[in-house]
C-alpha cells in the first residue's frame, strides 16, 4: 500500500475556492471510484491557513501510475495551476521503490522489458540449481557439504548426522514463504515487496553467518558452517520470494 500525505498551499484567499472547483467537476469522486483507490479525501484547515491536505491510500504502484494518466487528474494539474498552488507530497511507501527520472517506479520499467526479467530469472534459476552439485567454478570452502571436498587425514571419521532435521528445516522454510506466496497472490504484497523480502533474507544469511543462525541452534545442532547440511540453500532460500 501507498500513502500520499499531500499538502496544497495556496495563494491568499484561494484555499476555498480551490476546493469548490474540485467539488463542482467531481474530481475527487472520480478519483476514489478508480481501481486500486482506498482512500482519496481532503481536509481543509480549522485555521484560515491557506493549506489544503489531501491523503491518498493506494493499492500499489501500479493503481498510482494508472491514476496519473487519467484525465481527471490531468483536469486537476490544470486547476491547481489556475489557483497558483504550490504542491508538497510526503510519500510513505511500505517499502523503497527506486525511480527514473521520469518519476516512473522502476518495477514498472523493467516490466515493460520482459525479455530482461526472463534472462534475470534464468540466471538466477542456474545459479540456484548447481549450487546444489559439486562445482570447479566455486571454491572448496564455498562446497563443504561435498564429499569431494573432504580430505580425510588421520583417524577421525565423517559422521554425516541423519536428515531428519534438514527435512524439518525445509517444511518450515516451505510453510513460512507459502504465506507470503499466498498473499503475493491475494494481492496483498505486490512484486515490490517480494523483491524487499529477497534483500532481507539476502541481510538475515550474513547474520546467520556471522552471527546468529536459529536453523544450526534449534534443529540441525552442528557446531559451525563445515558441518552444516544445508550450508548451499542460502542461494535457494535467499530468492524463494
Amino acid at each position: 500500500m501507498i500513502v500520499l500525505n499531500v499538502t496544497y498551499k495556496c495563494s491568499p484567499d484561494r484555499g476555498r475556492r480551490f476546493l469548490e472547483a474540485i467539488w463542482t467537476e467531481k474530481l475527487d469522486e472520480a478519483c476514489r471510484a478508480e481501481e486500486g483507490n482506498i482512500k482519496y479525501d481532503y481536509y481543509y484547515p480549522v485555521a484560515e491557513t491557506d493549506e489544503i491536505l489531501l491523503v491518498e491510500k493506494w493499492r500499489d504502484a501500479d493503481a498510482l501510475a494508472k491514476h496519473m494518466e487519467e484525465p481527471h487528474f490531468k483536469r486537476l494539474g490544470q486547476i491547481k495551476e489556475g489557483f497558483g498552488i504550490e504542491t508538497v507530497i510526503e510519500k510513505l511507501i511500505m517499502y523503497i521503490r527506486y525511480r527514473f527520472s521520469h518519476g516512473e517506479p522502476l518495477i514498472i520499467g523493467i516490466e515493460k522489458v520482459p525479455t530482461l526479467l526472463v534472462v534475470v530469472w534464468a540466471v538466477f534459476v542456474v545459479e540456484m540449481i548447481t549450487r546444489f552439485f559439486p562445482s570447479r567454478l566455486e571454491s572448496p570452502g564455498c562446497q563443504k557439504q561435498f564429499a569431494r571436498n573432504y580430505i580425510k587425514s588421520g583417524r577421525t571419521d565423517i559422521v554425516i548426522p541423519d536428515n531428519n532435521a534438514t527435512v524439518l528445516v525445509l517444511m518450515i522454510w516451505i510453510v513460512f514463504n507459502g504465506i507470503f506466496g499466498a498473499l503475493h497472490m491475494a494481492g496483498i504484497l505486490d512484486d515490490g515487496i517480494m523483491i524487499l523480502l529477497c534483500s532481507a533474507y539476502s541481510v538475515c544469511d550474513m547474520i546467520c553467518i556471522l552471527f546468529f543462525c536459529p536453523f544450526q541452534t534449534w534443529f540441525l545442532k552442528n557446531k559451525c558452517c563445515a558441518a552444516c547440511r544445508i550450508y548451499n540453500w542460502d542461494y535457494a532460500m535467499m530468492f524463494t520470494p
